[in-house]
């Protein structure tokens, strides 16, 4: 234990763990440990959190439910935070005729969000039906699918940061396409939605319809982050990859799904601890060609988040300018065989 591990855990408590493996925390199965691991239950455990990181000087990543995200097999340094069991509750605020305003916690289960709305016949949270996770990562994320995003039901969202909590109107929060502007170094607590009444049956068969869609099309049975890539303007990732004849290339644990080829994969017996480094290494293939036989370049939907090597950082950050080199690929790209 360093020094910054052993004031964290004077200071903090049991709301602490020194290095957590992350791997154990991502639906990917992938990453190492994170320096200082925080779970605070509360606004003001958060608060206390996110003031030590101020006055120490040091970086926090926000986790939460480990769902679109790689986190470094070489780990995190800093504080790395799941705020979920700050607010794990729904709130039903008020009505307005045919509306109804709900605020609902980041930690809530978005399975939890969408079942319990089409339950009480509320039009806005089917959006996010089969997204895994929790709230404040789909706000975050800004995540939906083909009938609409999460932004379209959002009122307010209630953030916090070292100085205290407040709720910042939806006009502040600068959403865009699976992204978001909120301000840095705070974190979702809450958010307030309005919701349209509506038929019952609709939305549960829109559900059910929805999720028998994503067990059909996407490889949820094996350890993944979600789509890696967003749609470029006019077309969809996945289809792209595929038409390359991407699917089912495989570098060390990392694999291009044969269900979905926009979802990568780890391929390992019951999704253990893969390498950060395969997921850099595939991405980077995918992506170059991609450039190459159809010139769209692709651009992430999921965090690459921790210690990166300044080689991996590159490819991370690349931009689609001239002759992209892979010496590596010749030895480590495999085919799997049907």
């Amino acid at each position: 234990m360093n020094e910054l591990q052993a004031a964290a855990k004077q200071k903090l408590g049991d709301i602490v763990r020194i290095d957590e493996p992350m791997y154990r925390h991502t639906s990917l199965r992938v990453g190492g440990p994170a320096e200082i691991y925080a779970r605070p239950r509360d606004e003001i455990e958060l608060i206390q959190i996110l003031q030590f990181a101020k006055d120490n000087n040091i970086p926090f990543t926000v986790i939460g439910g480990g769902t679109n995200v790689v986190v470094s097999s070489a780990g995190i340094l800093g504080i790395t935070l799941d705020p979920r069991g700050i607010n794990d509750q729904i709130e039903r605020r008020f009505c307005d005729g045919d509306a109804e305003e709900w605020e609902v916690g980041a930690g809530v289960p978005t399975v939890k969000l969408v079942r319990e709305a089409v339950q009480f016949a509320l039009k806005g949270a089917e959006v996010l039906a089969g997204v895994p996770g929790s709230v404040g990562g789909a706000v975050f994320m800004n995540a939906g699918g083909h009938v609409g995003e999460i932004k379209d039901v959002i009122i307010g969202v209630r953030i916090v940061d070292a100085q205290g909590a407040r709720w910042l109107p939806v006009q502040e929060v600068g959403f865009s396409y699976r992204g978001s502007q909120f301000p840095k170094q705070s974190i979702i607590t809450a958010v307030k939605m309005k919701l349209i009444k509506n038929q019952a049956s609709t939305l549960s068969s829109f559900v059910q319809t929805h999720m028998k869609r994503r067990q059909l099309t996407q490889p949820l049975q094996q350890a993944n982050a979600g789509s890696f890539f967003k749609n470029p303007k006019g077309d969809f990732a996945g289809r792209l990859i595929e038409q390359c004849g991407l699917k089912k290339t495989r570098i060390g644990s990392a694999e291009v799904s044969n269900i979905h080829a926009n979802f990568l994969v780890n391929w390992l017996p019951s999704g253990g601890q893969g390498a950060s480094q395969d997921f850099v290494k595939l991405v980077d293939l995918v992506r170059q060609t991609l450039w190459d036989d159809r010139r769209v370049w692709l651009e992430f939907e999921v965090k690459f988040v921790g210690e990166f090597s300044s080689s991996e950082r590159e490819v991370l950050t690349r931009s689609p300018v001239g002759e992209v080199t892979q010496p590596w690929l010749s030895h480590v790209v495999q085919k799997r065989v049907s």
